[in-house]
This record gives C-alpha cells, structure tokens and sequence, in this order.
C-alpha cells in the first residue's frame, strides 16, 4: 500500500491514478494528521509526500514517523516545487526521506522508484500498531478493530472506524465536511452530507449497542462538519 499525502485535490488524483497504472492500492492523506492516523491502522511499504500540506510539512511527517519507530520500515518520497533549493532538498535526505522528487515530477520517473522500493525487502511494512485511544468514554484498539466500553465490546465496520479514528483524533477543533468526505468515503463532498448522517447514525447505533449515547458527544455544525466533544 501506498500513502499519497497532498493537500491539492488535482494533484493527489494524478498521483493515486499513477500508482493504481503500476497496480498498486493507494490511500489520499491530505495532512500530516491523516497520514499518522493511516500509519496506526497499517505501515505503507511507501510514502509520497508533498512538501507542505494543509497542516504542516514533510519535515513535520518525518518527524511523526520517526517518533512511531516506522521510518525505518518503509521508504518515504518527498515531492517539492519546481524553486526548492537544492540545500531544502538536500535537507529532506537528511531528515530521512529516501528520495526527493523537484516539479515537474517525471511519472516514468517516480513510477520507477515506486517499482524499486515494492521489490525490495525492508522490514516489516504491513504491520499494524498496536495502540488504544479513548472516545466517546470508550477504549478503541486498532489493531483488532474493537471498541470496549465496561467489559463488552464491538467491532466496527471498516468506514466507522475511519470516521472514530478522525472524530478522535480532532483535538476537539470541527472535522469539516470536506476532510470527512476524502478521508472516510473517498470522494469529494458535493455539499449533500446525507452518506455522512447516515454514517454517523450507524456508528451512533453501532456504541448504543455498548450503552453509549454517541449523539451527546458529537456536535453537528449545519454545511459544515462534526465536532467531538472531548
């Protein structure tokens, strides 16, 4: 699996589209956030960074990266604007990206780096982390995908979890509608939040089933997104 981590909508869909041409699966990060919350469901054999993205930069990914002991198990490509310094390039090496990449990017070009990191052999790419987040008075564990909550505990379908996990990881600040709609169903929002009424209304269900009112500890923002109560 492949991370594309871009904050420009044109920019990430050429990208995904180049990795699914070389018959990989790749998954749209569009901050730094989003791609710490990928690589706790699952470490990518590769990551494609652009330089700055919606709340931060790759410095800031490698960083993270870094502090989850991951770097070391995937191979990290760092995409920068057509102006970057050589000495900025240079610097991304050194914090640990494997290539730097300056625009316009070749696609026969990075479609080569990406067919030489997944041929390779380094360490374990695919493991999930283990970790446990609290939401909602509940204990969330990714790598087995279940929420408990006084003893009992359910397993949440694979778009409820996207959605928990972003909910969780929001530091209380709204998730617009946008981010939900990219990052849990893939698409770009349109301005019809239905899927994600209906979305939320089955995760609702899905904790009331632990005894857990989900609704007290969401707030909907109408045309603009959820906020988690924390």
């Amino acid at each position: 699996m492949i991370i594309i981590a871009s904050s420009v909508p044109t920019d990430a869909a050429a990208l995904i589209a180049l990795c699914e041409s070389g018959g990989w699966s790749a998954n749209l990060c569009t901050s730094v956030r989003a791609v710490v919350r990928q690589v706790h469901r699952e470490v990518p054999r590769v990551i494609v960074v652009r330089q700055r993205l919606e709340d931060g930069y790759s410095d800031d990914v490698i960083g993270a990266l870094t502090e989850l002991k991951v770097l070391s198990r995937l191979r990290l490509v760092v995409l920068v604007n057509a102006g970057t310094a050589v000495s900025s390039q240079a610097r991304q090496v050194a914090l640990g990206a494997d290539c730097v990449l300056r625009d316009p990017v070749s696609a026969d070009l990075l479609l080569a780096y990406l067919s030489k990191y997944f041929n390779e052999t380094k360490g374990n790419h695919t493991a999930p982390l283990a970790r446990k987040v609290s939401f909602a008075g509940a204990t969330w564990q990714a790598s087995e995908c279940k929420l408990t909550y006084e003893g009992r505990h359910v397993v949440l379908t694979p778009r409820e979890k996207l959605l928990l996990e972003l909910l969780a990881h929001s530091g209380g600040e709204v998730v617009s509608y946008e981010k939900m709609f990219g990052e849990v169903l893939g698409r770009r929002y349109q301005g019809d939040t239905s899927n994600m009424r209906v979305l939320l209304g089955r995760l609702s269900v899905t904790m009331g089933n632990l005894g857990i009112a989900l609704r007290d500890w969401i707030q909907v923002l109408p045309k603009t997104g959820y906020r988690y109560r924390q």
